[in-house]
């Protein structure tokens, strides 16, 4: 929107030192504010000022901001005196969580992510026909499990709210160390005489195939629903989508001969948590005593053996050479650690 360019560039030029934002068609000024809580210092907040965007509307924000600048500079600001009827200590969950989605989707976000992520996993857990309260937001996270992966959500969301609706951050210290990078400890890894038995045992069902494509390629669970084997042994996955698409070659190819590329795979829809939850299932109702996932795990831990150099692994695996060394870290340290030893030994 050019005339709020053009406000900004005025508060700028005027060393105002506020900012004029707009969320959900609804207008804001950012700045260095005193604490709501009372306590000492500024903190960079959000002051919304209950103002819609029309270009009257920042006409009006703009005055808003030199008569805030000036209580600011005396020490006469007050939050009581500049938060409209419906800030946030007077508006309900519900009332700021669907202007988060409009503003969210209205800046290039998906449909479905915000329904499934946001909805579905996090914003569920509120009543949204409460008073928006970032202690509630703050309960809500201590009392989910500490370093998981499900209050690195809850912090994400809630703290991005807390954000958008100009409250101080009450959340994000407690995000915990989860990362999805979690090295993988070769001890906790099968051995591959478990994996080909389990393959073996399940003959011409759809779910072997399953089995054999992620034994001998590597693939995601969900993988094996999106891959070509037109020009098998070479197996593509998304093939056509030139920026997901690649192609993947079998590790051990006599593998490769034991998978029949013309059997069928099970008829399974859906998105790819939807497909991987079904072979996770599928695979513990036929027997196997280890998590799916290890399966492409043990697949790595094959490329360091055979002597596949990490960036070639990790374009394979679809992933970045980055990830690939904080996931597989410690076959990597020892593979490096042999190198040097035996190469000095021949030195």
């Amino acid at each position: 929107m050019k005339k709020l360019e053009a406000a900004n560039q005025k508060l700028k030029a005027g060393k105002v030192h506020l900012t004029l934002q707009e969320f959900g068609g609804w207008l804001s000024a950012r700045g260095m504010f005193p604490r709501k809580d009372g306590g000492e210092g500024k903190t960079q907040q959000r002051l919304p000022l209950g103002i819609t965007a029309t270009p009257a509307g920042i006409d009006r924000a703009f005055a808003l901001c030199l008569e805030i600048r000036a209580a600011l500079d005396c020490d006469r600001f007050r939050w009581a005196d500049w938060l409209p009827d419906y800030a946030p200590e007077k508006s309900t969950f519900g009332d700021w969580i669907e202007a988060l989605g409009a503003d969210y989707l209205a800046k290039g976000g998906k449909q479905k992510t915000w329904e499934k992520e946001y909805l579905g996993k996090c914003f569920n857990k509120v009543d949204w026909s409460a008073p928006l309260d970032g202690e509630v937001l703050r309960t809500i996270v201590i009392a989910s499990p500490a370093d998981s992966r499900t209050r690195r959500r809850l912090v994400g969301a809630y703290a991005q709210l807390l954000k958008f609706a100009g409250l101080p951050d009450c959340v994000s210290e407690y995000r915990g160390k989860y990362s999805p990078l979690t090295p993988v400890n070769p001890r906790n890894l099968p051995p591959d005489s478990l994996l080909l038995d389990f393959w073996a045992g399940l003959d011409a069902d759809p779910w072997g195939t399953v089995a054999g494509l992620m034994i001998v390629y590597g693939l995601r669970n969900y993988e094996c629903f999106c891959c070509d084997l037109i020009d098998y042994p070479t197996l593509y996955v998304d093939r056509g989508k030139t920026d997901r698409e690649r192609f993947v070659f079998p590790l051990l190819p006599q593998w490769a001969e034991r998978l029949d590329p013309s059997l069928p795979l099970p008829d399974c829809h859906g998105d790819n948590e939807a497909l991987g939850s079904r072979v996770t299932h599928a695979f513990k109702r036929l027997g196997l005593t280890v998590a799916p996932y290890n399966i492409r795990h043990c697949w790595a831990r094959r490329a360091f053996e055979q002597g596949l150099a990490t960036d070639l692994a990790a374009a394979l695996m679809g992933h970045g050479e980055e990830v690939h060394r904080k996931t597989y870290q410690r076959w990597i340290e020892k593979q490096s650690f042999s190198d040097r030893f035996y190469g000095s030994l021949k030195g």
